[in-house]
């Protein structure tokens, strides 16, 4: 599924993902949860991905340590233009605290204020350098697109 989303093939990555998410552990499935999101989500389905990213966050909790593929896919999206819907699915969310670092970079991104403590600040600009490497990257792959 991973190969199929890579390839923009959303489509296959999507289906493969569904099969994926039918009888796999809890790390697997928060994984093809992530996937299914971003598939559906650059096929214009806001309502499966937000579904799909919704459920992906209920999961989070039981999976220790937490997935980076799940950061990876929630800062995807946010990178696509969706950062406010996913600080309102990750704030309505069973993962809220253990994301509160991301939640923090991602408001920051929004030019917002929040007040944290000074570790989860450090974090969260850990996090905001990610974003940018992940903006350079993806405004390079669009520009070979072109």
């Amino acid at each position: 599924a991973e190969l199929q989303l890579t390839n923009k093939r959303y489509e296959a990555a999507d289906s493969l993902a569904t099969v994926a998410l039918e009888n796999a552990n809890s790390s697997v499935r928060t994984k093809g949860y992530g996937i299914r999101a971003i598939a559906r989500r650059e096929v214009g389905d806001q309502a499966s991905w937000t579904r799909d990213v919704a459920d992906m966050l209920a999961l989070l909790p039981t999976v220790v340590p937490p997935p980076m593929d799940c950061i990876g896919a929630l800062g995807y999206l946010s990178l696509r233009g969706d950062t406010a819907t996913v600080i309102d699915l990750v704030d309505e969310s069973p993962s809220a605290e253990l994301l509160l670092p991301l939640v923090t970079a991602l408001r920051l991104e929004l030019g917002q204020e929040p007040r944290v403590a000074r570790e989860v600040e450090e974090v969260a600009e850990d996090i905001r350098r990610q974003f940018s490497k992940w903006r350079r990257e993806l405004s390079q792959a669009n520009a070979v697109e072109s």
